[in-house]
This record gives structure tokens, sequence and C-alpha cells, in this order.
């Protein structure tokens, strides 16, 4: 127990660093290109949505996952005070975006955005109370950090629209493959798929972040996907404090697919 509380420690770290960093988007080139011969043609064809003005924060509220839309996750909504706090320096600067975007759950400069956290429910985890013995918090402990949590946030946007937020934001993503470090900690844009499967949205781009630790170990506990569907982005951190490899952690696809449901109304 004390040595994966120990990872869990560096682990943490990680997910602080990460949740002060960056998510992602993706798309293929084609539909930035095609935006300017015919523009009338393709704005008939895009969804009416997509060319709505942005939703606001209470309209965002209504299409947000809440508990009992996702069988087997635990649902709450989250606020501003449960982000994490903005890291000092990230080097190059130009990883800066990919930074706050993880921080905030929000790619670019959205016009309004909602929270949500997601957890998986334990099988069996017993209920806390006065009376539980010191094995049952043991269990409880062991399960909550056996368990993925997932951060999710909903974004519209004025000016260029999601989908011109997403592409840019796909071309950050890809400048910071390489190692950057934030406050002076190793991290890495790993396993970039930039025309990830949209799962019910219009595009959706996917990757992790690895966070190299004081002894030179790489943990690659968190990833992300940004999914857009319309004039909106769908924004989701996964942390797992357990994750031992690459690939141990993952975006669930229930939450992803329930998500996009809702925004198709």
């Amino acid at each position: 127990m004390g040595e994966k509380l120990r990872r869990t420690g560096l682990s943490a770290a990680a997910v602080a660093a990460a949740l002060a960093l960056v998510a992602g988007c993706g798309g293929d080139g084609g539909k930035d290109g095609a935006e300017g011969g015919g523009k009338d043609a393709s704005a008939q064809e895009k969804p009416a949505a997509e060319n709505a003005e942005p939703l606001t924060a209470a309209e965002l509220e209504k299409r947000a996952l809440k508990q009992g839309d996702v069988e087997g996750h635990r649902i709450e909504k989250a606020t501003e005070k449960d982000l994490a706090e903005q890291p000092g320096a990230v080097k190059p600067a130009s990883c800066r975006p990919v930074v706050d975007a993880i921080a905030t759950a929000a790619a670019g400069d959205p016009a309004a955005t909602v929270l949500r956290d997601a957890q998986e429910k334990p099988g069996g985890t017993p209920s806390l109370d006065e009376n539980t013995t010191e094995e049952e918090m043991d269990r409880a402990l062991e399960d909550a950090l056996g368990a993925t949590v997932v951060r999710m946030g909903l974004s519209t946007y004025e000016g260029k629209g999601a989908q011109g937020v997403l592409a840019e934001f796909r071309e950050q993503l890809q400048g910071c493959e390489g190692t950057f470090t934030v406050n002076g900690t190793e991290q890495r844009v790993d396993s970039l798929t930039t025309d990830a499967p949209a799962r019910g949205g219009d595009e959706a781009v996917t990757f992790s972040m690895v966070t190299t630790d004081e002894q030179g170990k790489e943990i690659p506990g968190s990833a992300f996907a940004v999914h857009r569907k319309g004039n909106v982005l769908a924004f989701f951190m996964a942390v797992s404090f357990t994750a031992e490899k690459k690939g141990d952690v993952q975006v669930p696809a229930a939450l992803v697919e329930a998500q996009t449901a809702k925004l198709a109304g």
C-alpha cells in the first residue's frame, strides 16, 4: 500500500501539471482548405448548430451529462473553483496554449464553458461513515486509486468558432510532441491522433500526456480527447493514479458517446 501511495503522489503531481496543461483537437486539413471557394455551398452542408450563435452557459448546462446518464459512472457538476491552478513557467512559450487548455478543460477562448467530473463506480466499495473500519478505509482508498477520473468541459465559441479553434489547437499539439517543461517538470504530448473517431461528433483529436518524475521515470497517467459537435467542443481529460504503461488510461468511450448524443439533441 505504501508503495502505491508513494507512486500516487508522483502521479498526482503529474496530474496537477496536466490539469494545468493542455487538451487537443483534430480533423483533416481538407476541411480547412474548403472554406475558400464554395463557402455558400459548404455552409448549406454544415449542421445548423455549427452556424448558430454560441450557446450560453445555461444552454450548455442542459446539454451536459448528469448523474444517471452513463451507467457505471458517477457524474457531478464542477466549477472554476475545481480547476487546477495555472502553472507558472512554460518553456517553450508556444506550448502555453496546450497547458492552459488542460488547466481549464477548454481550448482557445470560449464564450461559455460548463464543467463535469466523472468517475467509474468501483463495484462493492463499502460506504464510509463514522463506523468505517481501517480495513474498509484501505479498501475504499484502493478502489479510488484504481478508478479512472475524468474532467469534462463543454465550450462554445464566437469568431472562428469551434471548428477554427480545434484546427488551431491541433497545430499547437503537433508543436508540443517534443519535450517541454511546466514549472521545470518535463512533459510531452504523446500518442497524438489528429483525426480520431468522432464517436457521434463531427471531428475529434486524441492524445496523452507523459510526465517525467524526479528519478527520470516517465509517468503515463493521463489521456485526452476533444470532440467537436457543431459549435461546441467537448473536452475530456482522463487520469489514472495507477497507470504503469502507455495505454493503461483511456477516455471512456461511454462518456464520449453519451455526451455527443446529448449535444446532437
